[in-house]
């Protein structure tokens, strides 16, 4: 094995004398520096990696991320909550963040199904006004604890509703949510027991969209955007009633590969019955919807073909519209 070992080394050294200076009286300065810069390039960072790695060793309190859409956003002081704070935005999710800032417009409703930290409904928020509505769904109290927070924080709680529950094609009942083993990856959890989460999780309350819609109705057009780790399919299903209505415009729903490949090329399959890239698109084809590739721009491309959809060898969030519909110019 051919191993360079003197640039190792240097990373090492670099990443030690990073350590150094954050954990310094020089820290909070070197983390302004940082925080300037990653605001200019927030998603080609160099080292963003690292950056985000060594501020978190340092940071023991909650932050408020300053998002790049305007809106403030509570973070705990973990990677995925640094991550944000340093740029205002999620690390490789350029094209999906564009493409809602486009789509999304003053009165639209958005379902955003696998909030997580709540990123999506924060930028949502800005987008839909006053007139709009925008309801997550993350069955991870403590995320959806930080999102309440976060709503507070921005004066959004007349438009945005949190919901501490997992979406299924159920409605009041109760399913176990597996945890990754590491609790500061908080981006993974689902209701299937893949290989790379605990075999034990913990029980959450369910609900399905259908249900939620007839509570909660909306008079603007619907917007959803769905990353729930392999439960897209029974989501999907408890909104055949929405996905059939003209006014749900867009999808955007993150699709799972045969297998997901971990640090040091190790393969980890999900679970047997997690949605797959064919369920998602078929069940979709049924209501009149199509995928399409989302552009770096926030632009729709071409319908993609069922060979590239179930090709897929990455996560991939994936935009479904109406078969020749037409995205509005960007």
């Amino acid at each position: 094995m051919n191993m360079n070992y003197p640039g190792l080394a240097l990373k090492w050294a670099a990443r030690l004398a990073l350590r150094a200076t954050f954990s310094s009286p020089a820290g909070p300065l070197a983390e302004h520096a940082v925080r300037s810069i990653a605001r200019r390039a927030p998603y080609t960072l160099p080292g963003r990696g690292v950056l985000v790695a060594e501020l978190s060793r340092v940071k023991k309190e909650q932050l408020v991320a300053e998002l790049l859409c305007g809106a403030k956003m509570s973070v705990p002081p973990i990677p995925e909550g640094v991550s944000v704070y340093l740029a205002g935005c999620l690390m490789g999710e350029e094209p999906t963040t564009n493409c809602l800032t486009c789509e999304l417009e003053p009165g639209d409703c958005f379902l955003d199904i696998g909030a997580n930290l709540g990123f999506y409904s924060l930028l949502a928020a800005t987008r839909v006004g006053s007139a709009g509505q925008v309801h997550a769904f993350e069955p991870q109290p403590a995320l959806a604890a930080q999102l309440r927070r976060s709503v507070e924080l921005n004066d959004f709680s007349e438009r945005v509703t949190v919901n501490n529950v997992a979406v299924t094609d159920r409605d009041g009942e109760t399913v176990e949510l597996h945890l990754a083993e590491d609790q500061t990856r908080t981006g993974i959890a689902s209701i299937f027991a893949h290989e790379w989460l605990a075999s034990v999780g913990m029980n959450v309350p369910t609900c399905n969209i259908d249900s939620y819609v007839g509570t909660h109705p909306s008079a603007g057009t619907y917007v959803i955007k769905i990353d729930i780790e392999g439960a897209e399919l029974m989501a999907l299903r408890g909104m055949a009633g929405l996905l059939a209505r003209a006014k749900t415009k867009l999808l955007v729903v993150e699709l799972f590969p045969a297998y997901i490949e971990f640090p040091g090329g190790k393969r980890l399959l999900p679970d047997q019955n997690a949605a797959t890239p064919l369920n998602v698109v078929s069940y979709l084809a049924h209501y009149g919807y199509e995928p399409r590739a989302i552009n770096r721009n926030g632009s729709l491309g071409d319908a993609l073909s069922l060979e590239k959809v179930v090709g897929l060898e990455l996560t991939t969030n994936v935009a479904f519209v109406k078969a020749r519909s037409l995205s509005r110019a960007h």
